[in-house]
């Protein structure tokens, strides 16, 4: 079973390179925060991974990653979304998640109790992204956002419930399928990306002043 962990660790690290290397390749526009995120993940899915083969603490990583996390996935759905509700209730999520990792890091060397909440809060915001798509058919968001709102909204979905037992899941080596989902849902990000527009385009656009 700890081979097939380290495995998945493999397989998380090189999808989440996948969307990266998409970028530059095929020269695509990505907003900056999920640039942020995926190469933070990446990193993050890195640093792990050796201090994990030496037995080193790495909670410090994964508590500074739990917080780009909250914050690039907060300034993205705020900035995509159109209603002014849905604005305000992603507001209202990520404060409540804020604080509920601030509160435990008050106490705790570790994000644990809070990580559920910030899946919690993470799934809401996909939630929230239908619910608005829906309510404002006349402005439609990129198709490549519909994919990586899909694919964030199945992977935190299933966290979740696995961060409710993340202490047997780690102990166990069951984190692995954490790991699996992850990864896949890093490969359907970088499907997504395909689907973006290319860079001289935006730049085009921008300057005939398009809204890209």
């Amino acid at each position: 079973m700890d081979l097939f962990f380290k495995y998945s660790r493999v397989f998380q690290f090189l999808a989440g390179i996948i969307p990266l290397l998409f970028l530059l390749a095929y020269k695509r526009k990505l907003r900056l925060e999920l640039v942020v995120f995926l190469l933070a993940s990446v990193l993050t899915t890195l640093i792990l991974f050796i201090t994990g083969l030496y037995s080193i603490k790495n909670w410090f990583f994964f508590n500074l990653f739990s917080v780009i996390n909250l914050t690039c996935m907060s300034v993205f759905y705020f900035s995509i979304l159109h209603s002014k509700i849905s604005k305000v209730i992603v507001l209202i999520l990520t404060t409540i998640c804020a604080m509920a990792i601030i509160l435990e890091l008050t106490y705790y060397d570790v994000i644990n109790l809070s990580f559920p909440i910030l899946k919690l809060g993470i799934t809401l915001f996909t939630f929230i992204y239908f619910l608005d798509k829906l309510a404002n058919k006349n402005q439609s968001n990129t198709p490549a956002y519909n994919i990586i709102n899909t694919a964030l909204c199945i992977y935190n979905c299933f966290s979740i419930f696995m961060s409710l037992e993340m202490e047997i899941m780690l102990k166990n080596n069951f984190w692995l399928i954490h790991n699996v989902l992850e990864g896949t849902s890093k490969l359907l990000i970088a499907y997504a990306i395909l689907k973006l527009p290319k860079m001289d385009e935006v730049i085009k656009r921008e300057s005939l002043g398009v809204n890209p």
